[in-house]
């Protein structure tokens, strides 16, 4: 209807993250009927729809296991890189994460600011380490773990205190001045009723167990991302809801954009909705986004190609030019942030000096 609507003989379309779902649906549902079709943060259409409910939709997707995979590769660059260009390399990054997550975890933080008191949990940690995986620049993870952890270990709280107020500030800008915010009831329209769920609410306390196995500190988060959605509550069903075949051969060809460390879709996803897809191409960005159009000329260019053009760059192509984390040396503040690091694996000793809610998510 979109198509009809706009006078085009055949669907031009640019779909991110869910929107990679439906442009996935319309290929093969229409494979005849478009022009361009390409889709980036990809999530694998098979998993989605799923196939029995005896698992989440959160585990079919391995999302937890995304956003394990970012942190634990940028805490591996954070260490290599050394004190001198990661806030958090003193010691060992990782150990001193989840000490910091453990820590927090026992006993939330009480901060005071110019907004008034607040409380700060590992809930809360745990969504904003996603958060800066997802920003610009990335390496300010490493900055953030290290003011939760200055704060958990007895000491100053004002970089974190300062860091909450400035994100509550930019999300009441970008708010406006809406009296209520309809984003988790639009979210679980789309979610509970595209998708299939767990038969009974009840199940997801399993699931969650099962993805924080295989991606500590994220998969209970992502799993208790979709309980509304358990099929004894949620009843609404659409019955002619398309799941599959997900490997028709299109007469145009496809083109599906990867980030290798997507902190929200796994690229595992990706790979094999390429793989399934005969006429289609695997474009890859060697960097920490969920999407990568518009972060670097390599992916830019070739996406713009591809939509201007039709045509396709070679399958499996790697993009490398967007800067890695980690490559500018400190500041003389953040270099003295560093200095905490402890080698001891249940967390950082309080006695050495430290100068050191969540919207749904698609992906």
């Amino acid at each position: 209807m979109l198509r009809r609507a706009v006078g085009d003989a055949k669907l031009n379309y640019l779909g991110r993250s869910y929107g990679s779902v439906l442009g996935q649906f319309y290929a093969n549902m229409f494979p005849d009927r478009f022009r361009v079709v390409a889709v980036e943060g990809v999530l694998d259409p098979q998993a989605w729809v799923g196939g029995n409910t005896r698992q989440s939709l959160r585990e079919r997707l391995r999302s937890g296991e995304a956003s394990h995979r970012s942190l634990t590769e940028l805490l591996k660059r954070c260490d290599t890189a050394g004190e001198t260009r990661c806030v958090l390399a003193a010691g060992h990054p990782a150990q001193r994460f989840d000490a910091t997550a453990k820590r927090l975890r026992a006993t939330p933080l009480e901060l005071a600011g110019d907004g008034g008191r607040r409380t700060f949990t590992y809930a809360d940690f745990v969504n904003m380490v996603i958060d800066a995986l997802l920003a610009e620049d990335v390496a300010d993870t490493a900055r953030f773990i290290a003011e939760v952890e200055t704060a958990v270990t007895g000491g100053s709280a004002e970089a974190l205190v300062r860091r909450l107020e400035d994100a509550e500030a930019a999300a009441g800008e970008e708010g406006g001045e809406a009296e209520y915010d309809h984003g988790f009831d639009a979210f679980s329209s789309v979610l509970c009723t595209d998708g299939l769920h767990l038969d009974d609410v009840a199940a997801y306390a399993a699931s969650a167990t099962r993805a924080e196995r295989t991606a500590p500190h994220f998969g209970r988060l992502w799993a208790w991302n979709e309980p509304q959605c358990g099929r004894s509550t949620w009843t609404v069903r659409d019955e002619d809801a398309y799941t599959g075949p997900f490997n028709r051969r299109t007469a145009a060809g496809v083109l599906m954009v990867g980030s290798l460390r997507d902190p929200l879709t796994n690229f595992d996803g990706v790979v094999a909705a390429n793989r399934r897809l005969p006429n289609s191409a695997l474009l890859s960005s060697d960097q920490w986004s969920h999407v990568a159009y518009g972060t670097g000329p390599c992916v830019t260019t070739a996406v713009d190609r591809y939509l201007l053009t039709g045509r396709l760059p070679a399958d499996g192509r790697v993009c490398t030019d967007v800067p890695p984390p980690f490559t500018e040396p400190l500041d003389a503040a953040d270099t003295s942030a560093g200095t905490a690091a402890t080698n001891d694996p249940a967390g950082p000793d309080p006695r050495r000096a430290s100068t050191l809610s969540r919207v749904p998510r698609t992906g």
